[in-house]
């Protein structure tokens, strides 16, 4: 059960800056997601998401508890005034309201990340398998270019999501994985692209010339 919420004062960022004055900031509407749920995932605090991200998860057939479910994954130190990517093209920003006492201090906030590109690509190479498959299906290999560097993962699970936005902040490797039509089982058709953790290349290319 989820319930529609104000937006929290955000009062304290990690590097100390000022907030924004209210009318500066965009009038996103939140909803509050239930304690329940979140302690089905071993969670505490206020987890709110916007319905935004709500429209979002429910266009692509995911849920509010797979998102949860990236909060248990293994992922770096993070810190009040954080902004960290999870998974679908979301972020949760992590807070702390002052004005509240206990648990109900601390909070996060689950919003659409903005489109902004992760991490360089180097050259960009394509195998002919994958050229030609992407041709008869009329595909375009930019768009999954595009989709892998600004970190829409949406397609893949939430682990393999979580561990390509660490890849990205963290300059390793990052696998993406990509279905060709709207058949989403294991055997469907997919196409990987995979940018190297130098960032001297990015290949796009079907599981099999993997």
């Amino acid at each position: 059960m989820i319930t529609k919420a104000t937006q929290p004062t955000i009062t304290t960022n990690s590097a100390g800056v000022p907030p924004a004055p209210p009318e500066a900031l965009p009038k996103a509407v939140w909803v509050e997601i239930a304690k329940a749920q979140l302690q089905k995932h071993c969670l505490s605090g206020r987890f709110q998401i916007s319905l935004a991200a709500l429209d979002r998860l429910e266009c692509e057939g995911k849920s509010i508890e797979m998102v949860l479910a990236c909060f248990n994954c293994e992922q770096d130190s993070v810190y009040v005034g954080d902004t960290v990517r999870i998974t679908g093209g979301l972020q949760a920003f992590f807070g702390f309201n002052p004005d509240l006492t206990n648990s109900n201090a601390p909070f996060v906030q689950i919003d659409i990340a903005p489109p902004v590109p992760l991490f360089a690509l180097g050259r960009t190479v394509i195998t002919p398998a994958a050229l030609e498959r992407l041709t008869e299906l009329g595909q375009c290999p930019a768009d999954f270019i595009r989709r892998h560097q600004y970190g829409d993962w949406s397609d893949m699970t939430i682990f393999d999501s979580v561990e390509n936005a660490k890849s990205a902040k963290n300059d390793d490797r990052v696998f993406s994985s990509y279905f060709l039509t709207t058949d989403r089982t294991d055997d469907a058709p997919r196409v990987l692209v995979i940018t190297e953790h130098d960032r001297s290349v990015t290949t796009v290319l079907l599981p099999s010339d993997y």
